[in-house]
């Protein structure tokens, strides 16, 4: 009897040593009660469902295909993708951030050239993630390419007066191939010309200067659920193997 208590003392210590070792090598997840994600602003709480349900997608390997690609076909799969990048909030924001504002812009076919290109020059002043803004680019995409195009090209005859219909618009933008990818888009900015640059210019900046912001407090929030996350798995497993050293010295 006294050598099973004396045991579970020693075990008690071994799990108090074992809690105190977690929140040693990871102080960082200690969060106070009024910081935690209990009530997220909807915004953020769409996302956050949305990571939860990554986690359960990835441990159910027996998923159907169909159900793949309609979970996959998900918009907030882009954003999923970018927030799950392993780099730095600042970072993946900022990217994200220069992909909108190229994706707005009339770059059609040279978008990711344009990516890589800012990277480039922009290595010696500042860093971000290329992934994120080529991922972000997609913002214009053959569904939404001509809809955005027109939109800037009219707000751009506030400025600069132009009357082109909407018929007339779509035309300029066809070509069959990439042969002749440089006349279509140089008759396109011949055509349009000021309006279109003015109008994109305008729209690119309003949407690109708070993706920053809300893509920085979004990645900040779900590297943090995943961080406290690991440190609940780590704790359960040592304290399941506390828990089955208890039961083998119980057994002595």
């Amino acid at each position: 009897m006294g050598q099973r208590l004396i045991n579970s003392d020693e075990s008690l210590g071994l799990h108090n040593q074992a809690v105190s070792s977690i929140g040693m090598h990871d102080h960082s997840i200690s969060l106070t009660q009024d910081k935690r994600l209990d009530a997220p602003h909807w915004f953020f709480a769409q996302f956050i469902e949305l990571d939860d349900e990554l986690e359960l997608h990835s441990e159910n390997s027996s998923m159907s295909w169909r159900s793949k690609v309609s979970w996959w076909c998900d918009p907030r799969q882009w954003i999923r993708t970018i927030v799950h990048l392993q780099d730095t909030p600042h970072a993946i924001a900022l990217g994200t951030a220069i992909g909108v504002f190229i994706g707005l812009t009339p770059s059609f076919g040279i978008q990711m050239l344009l990516v890589l290109a800012i990277a480039f020059l922009a290595r010696p002043f500042f860093h971000f993630n290329q992934f994120a803004a080529l991922v972000a680019v997609y913002v214009s995409n053959p569904f939404t390419m001509l809809p955005i195009y027109w939109f800037n090209y009219r707000l751009g005859t506030l400025f600069i007066s132009s009357d082109i219909s909407w018929d007339e618009f779509k035309s300029l933008f066809q070509y069959s191939d990439y042969s002749e990818w440089f006349s279509t888009i140089a008759n396109v900015f011949y055509t349009l010309g000021a309006p279109l640059v003015i109008g994109s210019l305008i729209v690119a900046t309003v949407f690109a200067l708070p993706t920053y912001p809300l893509m920085l407090r979004l990645v900040e929030k779900v590297q943090l659920r995943r961080k406290l996350r690991k440190a609940k798995k780590a704790q359960q497993k040592s304290e399941s193997q506390i828990q089955a050293a208890v039961a083998e010295h119980d057994s002595l």
